[in-house]
């Protein structure tokens, strides 16, 4: 009787702590640029997004569809990287090469170049798993650096060649996520604080706004190695000041959810695909784009 307790509990045992490891890493590489496991000591990511343009939210949050004969997408082809530097601290960075394509009327042109890029600190002081009664709790410092071509920059006669915004941009956010066996929610804010630059004529200088950032997902592990996930998202950048000046009716948002799915073919390759749609009608946004974007990636962890 005794060997069939022992046993049984050793089964028991195991079960939990597979359920347990199972818990940790879902929601690892879920989507985006995601973190590391626990295991690992760095991941790279390949892939890229396609963007269609359906239209744009004016100053006055009125959805405005293209014009007749009018057409946009964006491309991006990205590559991103992380590192642990060890059980606390994560660093990444991710680089962009953006192409746009545009057509107006009979005129039609694309064109594209390095965007923008970022890079990131994470810091963990509660990590996945370390307390059973505690989710983790994820602390990031970011940059984004302006090495993409701006608006002003362009040389071509829709501006298809603009591939970022020109301004050095500090940012700071938070996650809190509990995941359970099978299962994991995720909440996240964030902060950004975009810096002074040239603005369009000699001698201006043009500040974007402070803005902030929302994301809310959950995810399921239909099957071993297939996580499904759904992702909600929001953001707001506050009005251009132009020589200290605030230009009326420049403040900007919009929202968006979509899918995602993550699926463990190996044990270092994890193939990713996602979708994030807004909705377009008047009052959902505020001089932004309507996109519906598609992404597809792949990513190699190395432990």
């Amino acid at each position: 009787m005794r060997a069939w307790v022992l046993a049984l509990a050793v089964v028991v045992g195991l079960w939990a702590s597979s359920a347990h490891a199972a818990a940790c890493c879902l929601s690892s590489s879920a989507f985006g640029i995601g973190r590391l496991s626990s295991w690992e000591s760095m991941a790279f990511i390949a892939g890229g997004v396609a963007s269609p343009v359906s239209g744009r939210w004016d100053g006055d949050r009125t959805w405005r569809p293209n014009a007749p004969g009018y057409a946009e997408a964006e491309w991006r082809a990205q590559l991103a990287a992380l590192y642990a530097i060890n059980s606390r601290f994560q660093i990444s960075a991710r680089m962009p090469y953006v192409m746009t394509t545009k057509t107006a009327s009979d005129v039609s042109e694309a064109a594209g170049g390095l965007g923008d890029s970022d890079l990131f600190l994470r810091f963990e002081p509660v990590y996945q798993g370390e307390y059973s009664f505690l989710p983790e709790i994820a602390l990031t410092a970011g940059l984004l650096m302006p090495l993409g071509r701006t608006a002003m920059a362009s040389q071509t006669t829709l501006g298809s060649d603009v591939t970022g915004r020109g301004a050095w941009v500090p940012s700071f956010s938070a996650s809190v996520e509990l995941a359970r066996d099978v299962w994991f929610v995720q909440l996240a804010g964030g902060v950004t604080l975009p810096m002074p630059m040239p603005g369009a004529l000699p001698g201006q200088r043009q500040q974007y706004g402070p803005g902030w950032q929302a994301t809310a997902a959950g995810g399921y592990e239909v099957r071993k190695g297939l996580v499904l996930s759904l992702v909600a998202r929001g953001s707001y950048d506050g009005p251009l000041h132009i020589d200290g000046r605030v230009v009326p009716q420049s403040a900007a948002y919009d929202f968006g959810v979509g899918p995602a799915a993550a699926f463990k073919f190996q044990s270092h390759w994890t193939l990713q695909a996602g979708v994030d749609a807004g909705a377009f009608t008047s009052g959902l946004g505020s001089n932004r784009q309507g996109r519906i974007s598609a992404n597809l990636a792949v990513r190699y962890a190395y432990f």
